[in-house]
């Protein structure tokens, strides 16, 4: 671990997931995910001239944000500046029904949309302490795997794995993350032969 004068205390952590880990002295390896803030902000389109006007407002009617975009920009152009704005990788966009709008959507055809901060955020304490969001809850924390001449492979570093991803949480890894049907993880009972692999790639 690299030790600071920084100190942040976790408190009413949502979910935490500890797996057995031979590099760290304590023999552990600790998943925090943080407690979830939904961020929901109501947006209004209008045309501004030969743009259009977008307006951000929280639920309790402040206005938060405005900004301008071009008269034919798609949904996936508003997203990547929400995603700056709510500090977020992950945005949920919806029209007035509720339903998700497709990036492909041009802006001009919506009145008024919702977007929300749907990222989880997690901290993970040993080796490393790193720190990354998903759009989906890590179900499983793992730091040794499959079998070697009768013995576990001890990893490099842990693995944090949801239903479709799973990420390298190591700050030598960096913000890595593959989608588990490249590893071989389709299934839970497939041989670990693809994530050996990658790993040999990426060490």
């Amino acid at each position: 671990l690299h030790y600071t004068e920084e100190v942040i205390t976790f408190q009413s952590p949502a979910q935490v997931l500890i797996s057995k880990d031979h590099h760290c002295p304590d023999g552990m390896t600790v998943l925090l995910q943080l407690p979830f803030e939904a961020k929901i902000l109501s947006a209004t389109v209008e045309a501004a001239g030969s743009n259009l006007r977008i307006a951000l407002t929280s639920l309790a009617g402040d206005e938060i944000h405005t900004m301008e975009l071009s008269h034919d920009a798609p949904a996936s152009e508003f997203i990547s500046h929400m995603q700056a704005v709510l500090n977020s990788s992950f945005i949920k966009v919806t029209d007035d029904y509720g339903l998700e709008l497709p990036e492909a959507c041009p802006l001009k055809q919506c009145g008024r949309i919702t977007c929300q901060d749907v990222m989880l955020r997690y901290v993970c304490i040993g080796q490393d302490i790193t720190s990354f969001g998903s759009d989906s809850a890590v179900e499983e924390l793992v730091c040794s795997v499959g079998f070697n001449e009768g013995k576990h492979r001890v990893m490099p570093w842990p693995i944090g794995l949801t239903r479709t991803k799973a990420y390298f949480l190591s700050a030598v890894a960096g913000e890595c993350q593959v989608s588990r049907g490249a590893l071989g993880l389709e299934d839970e009972w497939l041989e670990w032969a693809g994530l050996y692999q990658f790993m040999d790639e990426i060490e």
